[in-house]
């Protein structure tokens, strides 16, 4: 993405320590001399890609540049960071019906068919009503078309659409009055599943997220009323408070106005679904408040701290079991643990589940809503088991139970939702429990751990979804038994 005129574009340390930034890309030169993780610009950039010649330039390194280059080069791919394409192959079965002519209808069917939840309307998908984000739309029908058929020819194609329409998109984005239409919010959005879909760094979706996000601040919550609008704040949200979470930033959508005014028109889309992730965006605070904690050696100040932010974390907490209190939340029913469930020895030296039952629910809206929830729960406990550990007051065992407890309902929640997964964005919804289950019982658990491991792979290499990120979200600034979430 490119500048949005007015606002500072400024690395984030230098923003924080209120010093010039000299812009150098992709680190300042004044956070490598401090020695600070500099995240770049704040300049809203987005990838820029010539598919003539096989040249990526980004001010954000991804590997999708990586192996966008390699494909159009014909150079190996797994050399090139995106291994879970090595395998495609120009003669797979697809070839022998290979369109001579642009099929994209095809290939807009095929991706809309797998990137909408089930009986969601094709009509609701952005840029299918024309203009920039369908040109956006057809560069990633294309490529995803071409990654699920192994087919390196219709991939290449994608690539070249991709590279045009991102050219056209900054040139848009540089426009201070069209940066703000809808059709550039729907063909950013559109183009940050790429990072999801190819991406093997973190980066790239997190740049789309914050650049997401400065948009929607710049265009208001008003503005999101409509329900075309409306329908792509609530696709982003998820996303835009997890890059908030791992950035120790907080995020616009923990303002009131941004949980209102959007859904005044439509009030009845404020389901149980919203209203979580209404709570979930209160998070963020929470982190930075952490950051900002007093000194160990300022004793007194910092216990007083302490204790605020306490505070705040377990009125989190107490939303939290409020919520699922709700008459929207069914209850699930038990089944017994099929033979993939992760196995232990007994006394007798005898293997056996380690759960002996798995939830099976009303239906996959119901799961990822639960899978979340508890995904929450171990993100703000493991806050305050943090701070408890530092009070050395005695809720510790209390807390580690209640993260146990909710680590494991993710777990056996899984198995449900890899049976009854029917596209491609059931397996993106759950990687955020998944990474929450693993801080609360798979660090500590070998056989938890390599069994959540084996789950993400399946998801990482296309044979429960296709989501690149998958690889790497293990590696976010990995927990150790101490309790400092993400």
């Amino acid at each position: 993405m490119v500048g949005v005129g007015g606002r500072s574009k400024a690395c984030d340390e230098c923003r924080r320590r209120r010093i010039k930034c000299d812009l150098s890309t992709p680190h300042c030169k004044r956070c490598l001399k401090a020695g600070l993780q500099c995240g770049g610009s704040r300049g809203l950039s987005i990838l820029q890609y010539d598919g003539r010649s096989g040249r990526a330039v980004s001010s954000n390194t991804s590997s999708i540049a990586q192996a966008i280059s390699s494909i159009a080069m014909g150079q190996d791919v797994h050399s090139s960071g995106a291994s879970h394409l090595e395998n495609m192959n120009p003669t797979a079965p697809w070839s022998i019906y290979r369109p001579q002519m642009p099929h994209e209808d095809i290939f807009i069917t095929y991706t809309v068919s797998q990137l909408l939840e089930d009986g969601a309307d094709v009509s609701s998908m952005p840029g299918t009503s024309g203009g920039l984000a369908k040109q956006c739309l057809v560069a990633l029908s294309t490529t995803y078309f071409g990654i699920a058929h192994m087919e390196k020819e219709i991939l290449r194609r994608g690539m070249s659409k991709y590279g045009k329409s991102l050219r056209t998109l900054n040139q848009r984005l540089g426009d201070q009055s069209a940066s703000r239409t809808l059709d550039v919010l729907q063909s950013i959005m559109i183009m940050a599943l790429f990072e999801y879909l190819i991406s093997d760094l973190e980066a790239g979706w997190l740049q789309h997220s914050r650049g997401l996000e400065r948009l929607l601040e710049i265009r208001g919550p008003e503005s999101m009323a409509s329900l075309p609008c409306l329908t792509i704040l609530e696709s982003v949200r998820p996303s835009i408070i997890f890059s908030a979470l791992l950035l120790r930033q907080n995020t616009i959508l923990a303002s009131p106005n941004w949980k209102t005014l959007p859904w005044m028109n439509h009030p009845g889309r404020k389901d149980a679904m919203q209203l979580l992730i209404d709570i979930l965006a209160d998070c963020p605070e929470l982190f930075v408040l952490r950051e900002c904690l007093p000194a160990k050696s300022a004793q007194l100040e910092r216990r007083s701290a302490l204790h605020h932010l306490e505070e705040k974390a377990n009125a989190i907490l107490d939303s939290l079991h409020t919520w699922k209190q709700r008459k929207d939340i069914l209850p699930w029913t038990e089944v017994p643990s099929p033979s993939s469930t992760p196995e232990i020895l007994d006394s007798g030296g005898l293997s056996t589940p380690i759960w002996q039952t798995v939830y099976h629910f009303e239906s996959l809206y119901q799961a990822n809503i639960m899978s979340l929830y508890h995904g929450a729960v171990i993100l703000v406990s493991r806050l305050c088991l943090g701070i408890q550990l530092e009070l050395d007051e005695n809720k510790c065992e209390e807390i580690r139970a209640s993260i146990n407890m909710a680590g494991l309902a993710i777990c056996r929640s899984i198995d449900y939702h890899m049976e009854r997964r029917g596209d491609d964005i059931s397996s993106l919804f759950i990687l955020f429990p998944l990474r929450m289950a693993f801080d609360a019982v798979g660090v500590d658990n070998v056989e938890i751990g390599s069994w959540l491991k084996a789950i993400l792979q399946q998801i990482y290499s296309g044979s429960a979804g296709r989501w690149a990120t998958a690889r790497y979200l293990l590696d976010i600034q990995p927990l150790s038994n101490n309790p400092t979430p993400i």
